[in-house]
């Protein structure tokens, strides 16, 4: 009996041994606070914290030591085991929460100015209370992420009437479209965007030719 357990003993500490070493860089922490435990993930270029509940930190704990899996599969409803129902406004806010505007455009890796315009346009309703913006703001938010704008004004038109992240909102504003926010959830995964383009672009309007009067 003593060597059975020795053995799977052995066997779980090179497990966790070999967690440990495909986290590399990174470190990850979960303690108790006032309302539930807190997370804490940080490596090159960033660092996330979120609030989670004493069921995700188990889980959590078990998954480093090598005793157990996460994957999407984990949460109840179908939804991601941390994030929860993906289309709930605070689960959002929630994961962007943690994260600075450069911290978070730089995770998602924008490929083109229209991508970076629905990523501020996405951090701004989700994490600075913000559905209806103007230029104005984005512009402000893309220079707290360290960059700048050669045209913001045309990069926001285009995103609004060529690519339709954006729609119109009234009073000059902008507001994100189901488009714009599922491409930006998607990234940085290519292959994903393409997906989440392809279900939410909505159809062009045919043109119709009048027929002309004999």
């Amino acid at each position: 009996m003593w060597a059975r357990f020795k053995q799977a003993f052995q066997l779980n500490h090179l497990h966790a041994k070999y967690l440990l070493l495909k986290l590399e860089a990174f470190s990850m922490a979960a303690k108790k606070g006032d309302e539930g435990y807190k997370l804490t993930l940080t490596g090159p270029g960033h660092t996330f914290e979120r609030e989670v509940n004493e069921d995700v930190a188990t889980k959590i704990i078990t998954f480093v030591m090598g005793g157990g899996e996460l994957g999407a599969g984990d949460s109840k409803d179908g939804g991601d085991p941390f994030l929860g129902d993906k289309g709930s406004g605070a689960s959002r806010s929630a994961a962007t929460g943690a994260l600075s505007p450069k911290q978070f455009v730089g995770l998602k890796k924008p490929e083109n100015n229209y991508e970076r315009v629905a990523c501020l346009a996405y951090y701004l309703t989700h994490n600075r209370d913000t559905p209806h913006f103007k230029t104005s703001d984005i512009t402000k938010l893309n220079t707290e992420s360290a960059h700048h704008f050669s045209n913001a004004a045309l990069f926001v038109q285009h995103a609004t009437t060529t690519y339709r992240y954006l729609s119109a909102a009234g009073g000059g504003k902008k507001q994100i479209t189901l488009l714009g926010e599922a491409v930006v959830e998607a990234m940085p995964d290519r292959a994903k965007v393409a997906e989440a383009i392809a279900e939410h672009k909505p159809a062009r309007k045919r043109k119709t030719k009048r027929k002309k009067a004999k």
